[in-house]
């Protein structure tokens, strides 16, 4: 009888492993089931209907015009009127468009009264808000409302930790009426979500959601349209799992010398606490991960620059003129050739000083007669931003060049070309520089993961550059993780 009893107990793959075989049917959920059917109701829109580029004007008055490169249609409307009313003199004074992902596109405006006006396009059809700068709030202690009888003064609280990691308040120097050093601009960091603005002699790193100032910068007087933001490759905190960096630059140019004036912001400390985390609602008794009230400044100054211009891989690329006398210690000997002049020999000297500056520019002018290439005038340089090193480079010869003179021609104009290259105009010849591999064009540098592919290749195999860059990498890979599955779906 037990002999022909068959075992009732499962196999050992079944019963340890639990290895059933999947249902051949896959369950949808119910939330599932409603959206393709509303997806299968609700008809296509047609491309006619989809406004696919758009031209958008601000003008100082507050009207914001839509131009629709489609149809041609004109759409306008008034941001200082919706949100200030009819009876004001309120002005625009700079406005940049913001794009972060997952976010729509935003444009953010400032205001004559240093107020801030952000533009959103919801359903088609623009919405403002004035937003609320909040000073003061970062790295401080959110405020509870307790009841009284269970409420706990901040000075008995054993884990009020305030006093030790409050930011010291830096000293702002008191404003003059009507003296207005550097203009007024916006310049965005789109990545981050947040903007810089430049306030007279004082900027400020603003997170856009909600208002909170991050950072105040002391900067000098800049010369318009030189001031520039830049960040290392963002990554994400080891302890909070936020966007964090490891440095933040702000460059410019000085404004009564050709000097390229770089103020960097980074932790000194080498551990793991090496990135600024940028978390905006921060806790001051949070002692894992440190923010912008732990970072230190190093200033970096590049004198007797010709041209240059900041690119997205945090890299400055310029052009400087060959053999050139540095402008202060032409400023020193000027000063002490008018100290050491006595009073009852000034005509004498200012004749023969002016005797011997024609015959210092009749030397120049004689050196400079003949035919000269691009190298012998020009030298390219790249800096480093993170660390302020500075790498020489000879500029690259062009088909033709022998032929041309280049003496008397200098660089007209300079712009960003890409994320890693400028575009140089001598003359009527525009040039291309850039440093590395040839792909230039990158739209989502952060979102890709080839941008230094043929760099990474050359670095195997023994042949990288010789430019400090900081590594790359690919963490933040992940906000494109959906639009990579839609697409293959």
């Amino acid at each position: 009888m037990l002999s022909n009893r068959t075992p009732s107990r499962r196999g050992s793959d079944a019963s340890i492993n639990g290895n059933y075989p999947p249902p051949p049917i896959s369950m949808k959920s119910f939330g599932e089931r409603q959206r393709e059917i509303a997806r299968e109701a609700t008809p296509p829109i047609p491309d006619s209907q989809l406004i696919k580029d758009e031209f958008v004007i601000i003008l100082e008055t507050g009207e914001l015009i839509v131009y629709s490169c489609t149809d041609g249609k004109i759409k306008s409307s008034n941001m200082i009127t919706s949100i200030y009313g009819t009876e004001t003199d309120l002005k625009i004074l700079s406005a940049k468009k913001i794009r972060t992902p997952r976010i729509n596109d935003r444009i953010v405006c400032q205001m004559s009264n240093s107020d801030l006006i952000v533009a959103t396009v919801i359903n088609n059809s623009w919405k403002f808000r004035k937003l609320a700068i909040k000073q003061g709030q970062y790295n401080q202690e959110n405020k509870f409302i307790r009841p009284s009888s269970t409420a706990i003064a901040p000075s008995t609280s054993a884990n009020d930790f305030t006093s030790m990691y409050k930011e010291k308040p830096q000293a702002t120097p008191p404003e003059i009426k009507g003296l207005k050093l550097n203009v007024s601009c916006i310049v965005p960091l789109e990545f981050l979500g947040m903007i810089v603005v430049v306030k007279n002699l004082v900027c400020e790193l603003i997170d856009i959601q909600t208002g909170i100032v991050l950072k105040q910068f002391h900067i000098a007087n800049f010369k318009p349209n030189s001031f520039r933001v830049t960040h290392s490759e963002p990554t994400h905190c080891k302890f909070c799992g936020c966007a964090s960096i490891q440095a933040l630059s702000i460059v410019y140019e000085d404004y009564d010398s050709s000097t390229i004036i770089t103020q960097t912001y980074k932790i000194d400390e080498q551990r793991s606490k090496s990135n600024i985390c940028l978390r905006v609602e921060r806790d001051p008794r949070e002692i894992r991960c440190l923010g912008f009230n732990a970072v230190s400044e190093h200033q970096y100054w590049f004198r007797n620059v010709v041209s240059w211009e900041m690119t997205d891989v945090n890299m400055i690329i310029g052009i400087i003129k060959k053999d050139k006398v540095d402008n202060d210690e032409e400023g020193d000997e000027s000063e002490k050739m008018v100290a050491n002049v006595k009073s009852g020999d000034k005509f004498d000297q200012l004749v023969e000083n002016r005797c011997l500056t024609s015959l210092r520019n009749r030397r120049k002018h004689g050196k400079s007669s003949g035919s000269k290439s691009l190298n012998d005038i020009y030298e390219g340089f790249i800096v480093t931003v993170s660390d302020g090193k500075r790498s020489y480079y000879q500029l690259p010869t062009i088909e033709g060049e022998k032929h041309r003179d280049f003496s008397h021609e200098r660089i007209n104009a300079i712009e960003r070309y890409g994320f890693k290259s400028i575009i140089c105009n001598f003359g009527n010849l525009l040039e291309i520089y850039y440093l590395g591999n040839d792909k230039l064009i990158e739209q989502d540098i952060y979102y890709n993961p080839d941008v230094w592919s043929q760099d990474n290749k050359s670095t195997l195999n023994g042949t990288r550059d010789s430019t400090n860059r900081p590594p790359q990498n690919s963490e933040l890979l992940f906000i494109n993780k959906r639009r990579t599955m839609g697409r293959r779906k």
